[in-house]
């Protein structure tokens, strides 16, 4: 910025008595005051706006990681519920395979196209856990 001393203002207050007068000095003064007052505010604007204008650009690279995590979250639990599947297909063969003659089987055979994803996770984790 420029840098302005108390002697530099002094001298230009003096300057603009003689240039201007003193009859006029006082509404030259309000009238550079009031252009520099919204000189200031239309630069404080312009910063803001750039401000705002980082900060979207920002929100949106966020956005964008947030939902590339969630493809990726998504993915990975449909894989984990397609393996899931398998395994429990597998079992009921097994289990079927077993005994062909329970009710066990057959109820798992007939329910198994019920299971929502909630149930699946559910069997899942307890299945791992087994």
């Amino acid at each position: 910025m420029i840098d302005l001393g108390i002697s530099k203002i002094a001298l230009i207050g003096a300057v603009a008595l003689i240039v201007i007068g003193p009859e006029k000095l006082p509404r030259v003064a309000r009238t550079v005051g009031a252009l520099i007052g919204k000189a200031q505010r239309y630069v404080a604007d312009v910063k803001a706006e750039v401000n705002r204008s980082m900060e979207l650009d920002e929100l949106k690279k966020m956005k964008d990681t947030v939902e590339s995590a969630a493809r990726d979250v998504e993915h990975s639990v449909q894989t984990a519920s397609s393996d899931f599947e398998k395994d429990w297909a597998e079992t009921i063969s097994c289990i079927m395979t077993l005994s062909p003659t329970s009710n066990f089987g057959r109820t798992f055979e007939s329910s198994s196209s019920l299971f929502s994803l909630s149930s699946l996770l559910s069997f899942k984790s307890l299945y791992t856990a087994v």
